[in-house]
């Protein structure tokens, strides 16, 4: 690599695979677009300035499957995140929470420590009142004010 634009292609690869672990990491999908473009760029300018002789179809393969691993497992990633986050918030239905700010109808509740976006499924609740879960949709949870005599 004597030429500039070969270490320009070079780092355009390195920062491709980095977009790509980093998409792995946030599932996105915008910087696995960005690392795919990024690689195969980086490869096309890394290996512009080769000898006539020299084949590329081997790179444009190996960019290819790596492209398609890098994605591959990010979709596992996304797909394993929503069924743990499914899975949490179902547990948690049934159980008793406290308001950690107002609910009108919106607001925090703590659920074993955590922090849990919540809406009230009628009326209010302040700081301080004990609420039961009755439902969940993605990382939101449905609460009711809990009564003395409710189970649980």
């Amino acid at each position: 690599m004597d030429s500039p634009a070969g270490w320009v292609g070079l780092g355009l690869v390195i920062g491709g695979l980095l977009f790509l672990a980093l998409d792995a990491v946030s599932a996105t999908g915008v910087l696995g677009l960005l690392g795919a473009a990024a690689l195969v760029a980086g490869a096309v300018m890394v290996f512009d300035d080769q000898p006539a002789e020299w084949e590329a179809w081997p790179v444009a393969v190996a960019v290819v499957a790596v492209v398609l691993l890098a994605g591959s497992f990010a979709l596992t990633v996304v797909r394993v995140r929503r069924m743990g986050e499914r899975a949490e918030s179902d547990a948690i239905i049934g159980k008793v929470v406290e308001a950690r700010t107002a609910l009108a109808p919106a607001g925090v509740v703590v659920v074993r420590g955590e922090r849990w976006q919540a809406r009230m499924a009628n009326g209010s609740a302040t700081p301080g009142d004990r609420l039961r879960v009755i439902g969940a949709e993605g990382k939101t949870l449905t609460v009711r004010a809990e009564t003395a005599n409710s189970p649980g």
